[in-house]
């Protein structure tokens, strides 16, 4: 089954570079089209300005923790909307099914794909720099539709970096554990191990956000916090991101709650 790739080479910090890649559609291994795309603007466009809302280039897959985003091939007509111009076509993130993700603890949201009418680049859209092409990209998504697919996944990756690979474990989390029921109203204790690279434990939770509800550092080997919900809710969705010392994602876990 067909695939989106956007992939572009980004400096670590600023520049007042601006810079640009292509957006394929990848059958396996295999480019079959691809259109000049880019995201994020001048001097925003650089991996440290992933986590940067308004401005910097929408977050690599590995950069967040997911193997890949989901495109809706239902687009929404912004025909007439300034810096867009076109048809748009949203991009959900495949873990939480919705367009908002965490880098680094700080939300980002309403990312799609759109003709570059402000051109050039975006406030972390993936826009396709020329009308000719972004025809011809409208016309792909058009005819994918009609063939019955809903949706189309979408690889986002910065210079060259290889998609999202399993995961070593290097820390984990012992309470509580998936599918358990917890008490609302009740201090819930969170615990677990990390190994001496981790520097940093995010915890968030949905649905909706997702929102943050702890961010541990100098995790040291064991590592805990006590967190009290007041709304019930069931099978909420956890995750826990652990990173190193220079920001990288290590390892995601992911489990489920339930409130009463």
């Amino acid at each position: 089954m067909a695939y989106l790739l956007f992939k572009m080479d980004l400096p670590t910090s600023r520049t007042n570079q601006f810079r640009q890649g292509k957006l394929h559609v990848m059958e396996g291994n295999t480019s079959i089209k691809s259109w000049t795309a880019t995201s994020g603007y001048a001097p925003y466009q650089c991996l440290n300005d992933q986590s940067t809302r308004a401005k910097g280039p929408i977050p690599s897959c590995s950069k967040v923790g997911i193997t890949n985003y989901s495109v809706s091939t239902s687009p929404i007509n912004h025909a007439n909307t300034p810096g867009i111009r076109s048809n748009f076509y949203h991009i959900l993130n495949s873990r939480w099914s919705e367009g908002r993700i965490f880098v680094n603890g700080i939300a980002r949201s309403q990312f799609g794909i759109h003709f570059d009418d402000r051109s050039p680049g975006s406030a972390g859209c993936i826009v396709i720099r020329t009308r000719s092409e972004w025809n011809d990209y409208d016309q792909y998504l058009k005819a994918y539709r009609q063939r019955g697919h809903n949706r189309i996944d979408l690889i986002v990756q910065y210079n060259g970096s290889s998609p999202l690979l399993p995961q070593s474990q290097v820390f984990t989390v012992q309470q509580p554990t998936s599918g358990q029921n917890q008490p609302v109203n009740t201090s819930i204790t969170f615990s677990g191990t990390a190994k001496p690279e981790v520097s940093k434990i995010i915890a968030l939770v949905g649905p909706g956000g997702p929102f943050k509800i702890a961010e541990l550092t100098s995790a040291g080997a064991t590592w805990r916090f006590d967190y009290k919900f007041l709304n019930r809710g069931v099978n909420r969705p956890f995750t826990f991101q652990a990173y190193n010392s220079s920001g990288r994602l290590l390892q995601t876990i992911s489990f489920r709650l339930t409130i009463i």
